[in-house]
């Protein structure tokens, strides 16, 4: 079966001080009808300007090449009246910051019904009362009232409720989750994501979630890519990428995290800065931060291919196997 979403070869450069400089290099990634893939990495990897690329909504003077295809229908040939259609009927973003994604002089009930009214021919009440059953579904209690009050009124958790309600309402095909619940604190985060998880499985969504926790793509998605320097350097399922990392970044990332359920003396660090796409000369990007770098990884650049039951952008990855399977970070058992 082809996937709902498929990225082949993309490439995306932008005009900086009239300099062309890359952003994104070869990022080729699948997302099945109902599947939900998580894209990590540091800051300045690329997650965000893929999903920009998905929608079509990049800086002016941005350069793509490569494909998007969206079921089969090629999105960067996409005319001005389809690529409408494709951003109101087939996908739905939830962005970082709710607040800058609802319209602050609209009521919640407005700013809901409006775009059901707009592009999908619902009449004024039905939309009301639809909005208001899927307020309740996400969790906001008393949902008339809060149809009445301005985002003003409400609280980060529950703003980022009536964001997932309004990606539900549009009832689209694909979810883009760009770090949903950033600005959130970590209890109300937790149930943000049950409640958009719930949604998705319900709704037999596919989605693809852009996140910095690594720990939370795992309890998601079904499948993660890691980013890095503006290309994909491995995908692989959460438990797989767990137990065993195929590419050093991997390996740095889940050696850099905090457990809760051991001591450590001090947190691991991934060595050196993140570097952009447009840094990364002739080998591979993360060279310069690799611990297991030898002189092929600096001369030649790896491409993403098969290993397992994932990818990986890797010289030595076999060779590591054993190697990335361990911890770097020395702790000691509470």
């Amino acid at each position: 079966m082809s996937p709902l979403l498929r990225l082949d070869g993309l490439h995306v450069t932008l005009n900086v001080d009239g300099e062309r400089r890359p952003v994104l290099h070869d990022v080729s990634l699948d997302v099945g009808a109902g599947e939900a893939v998580g894209l990590v990495g540091e800051s300045g990897s690329g997650k965000s300007m893929t999903v920009r690329s998905v929608l079509r909504v990049l800086p002016g003077g941005a350069e793509t090449s490569g494909r998007i295809d969206f079921d089969g229908a090629d999105v960067l040939s996409m005319s001005a009246k389809d690529l409408r259609r494709f951003r109101s009927h087939e996908v739905a973003v939830i962005h970082q910051d709710p607040r800058a994604a609802i319209n602050p002089v609209s009521t919640v009930g407005d700013f809901l019904v409006e775009a059901l009214v707009a592009n999908h021919d619902e009449g004024v009440r039905q939309a009301r009362a639809l909005v208001q059953r899927i307020l309740s579904d996400v969790g906001i209690p008393d949902a008339s009232r809060r149809m009445r009050q301005y985002p003003h009124e409400l609280s980060g958790g529950l703003l980022q409720r009536v964001v997932i309600a309004a990606a539900i309402a549009v009832r689209p095909r694909m979810i883009l989750a760009d770090e949903p619940t950033t600005a959130l604190d970590v209890t109300t985060q937790s149930e943000v994501m049950g409640i958009l998880d719930e949604m998705r499985r319900e709704h037999g969504l596919a989605m693809l979630f852009i996140t910095h926790d690594l720990e939370l793509a795992g309890a998601v998605c079904d499948r993660i890519a890691v980013m890095y320097a503006g290309s994909i350097v491995e995908e692989s399922r959460p438990q797989a990428l767990e137990d065993r990392p195929r590419h050093p970044y991997s390996r740095l990332l889940l050696d850099s995290r905090p457990r809760i359920d051991r001591v450590a003396d001090r947190l691991e660090v991934i060595p050196g800065r993140p570097i952009s796409a447009f840094e990364v000369g002739s080998g591979c990007a993360l060279a310069p931060r690799c611990p297991y770098a030898e002189p092929q990884c600096t001369a030649t650049a790896p491409a993403l291919r098969p290993i397992g039951s994932g990818q990986v952008r890797c010289h030595r990855s076999e060779e590591l196997e054993s190697v990335l399977r361990r911890s770097g970070t020395e702790v000691r058992d509470v």
